[in-house]
């Protein structure tokens, strides 16, 4: 329970010693701060954060007085803070920032059960020879997010460029080439055997003869059925569903 101004005011001889400054109790008292807040640069985060409340309740309250975080000042106050803390980071000497690096590595290799620094080593070469994120990302079995922090500290350290060559054109199919992705096709189809691969291929020749047949004529239509009822066949044809006995309950009646 916040007290009031008066409890916080300590008398000290002839003059009065004023407390801390009270907080905004009022909605106008709090639009006021909020609106100085936005002033100095605070987000909307960081003044639901200064005054103690919800983000919802002070996004509705600037929404209700029209207000908005200045994006210049905003970004005023982010670049302070990241040269304040870069000023607190250089204080170290860069042979303890390099041995701090090392083992946070070594650690996250210990929990991951991967070997970081080799990791980290693959996406920079692979980026130095043209390779873009998603194929990074699938090559080296990481997030392409991952990889993207990996690449930017590089560039920022100096080992990459910011524009690194284009990848080297696909050499021709040759018959080398041609066999390989033919076997790797049967292992992906699970076609392993040579009595399989022929199966496979007879059928695609069948296909391909019947799809090259012409249309079958009347003549040997009627040549057909003639050599089936010479082998005995015998033509069925069904009768039709108004010639069929039907069932009302006291018999099949015809």
């Amino acid at each position: 329970m916040r007290a009031a101004p008066q409890q916080r005011a300590v008398a000290a001889g002839a003059g009065v010693i004023p407390g801390p400054r009270p907080a905004a109790t009022t909605k106008a008292q709090r639009i006021a701060q909020l609106r100085d807040l936005f002033a100095q640069g605070h987000s909307m985060k960081g003044a639901a954060r200064a005054m103690g409340l919800s983000r919802v309740y002070v996004r509705r309250l600037a929404e209700a007085a029209g207000l908005k975080p200045d994006p210049e000042a905003v970004k005023k106050m982010v670049a302070a803070k990241k040269a304040a803390t870069r000023r607190r980071t250089d204080k170290r000497s860069p042979e303890e920032r390099a041995r701090v690096r090392a083992a946070t590595i070594a650690a996250m290799s210990a929990k991951l059960g991967i070997d970081l620094a080799a990791r980290n080593q693959r996406i920079i070469d692979l980026r130095r020879e043209g390779w873009k994120l998603p194929e990074i990302a699938k090559a080296v079995g990481c997030g392409e997010r991952a990889a993207r922090h990996v690449i930017e500290r590089a560039i920022k350290s100096g080992i990459l460029r910011p524009f690194t060559a284009t990848r080297a054109p696909k050499p021709d199919l040759t018959p080398e080439i041609a066999a390989h992705k033919l076997a790797e096709a049967m292992r992906k189809s699970r076609i392993t055997s040579d009595e399989q691969m022929a199966a496979f291929k007879r059928a695609q020749d069948h296909v391909r003869r019947c799809a090259a047949l012409p249309p079958v004529t009347d003549a040997e239509v009627a040549d057909l059925v003639a050599q089936f009822l010479a082998r005995g066949g015998r033509v069925t044809v069904c009768p039709p569903r108004a010639a069929e006995v039907v069932n009302s309950g006291a018999g099949f009646v015809a």
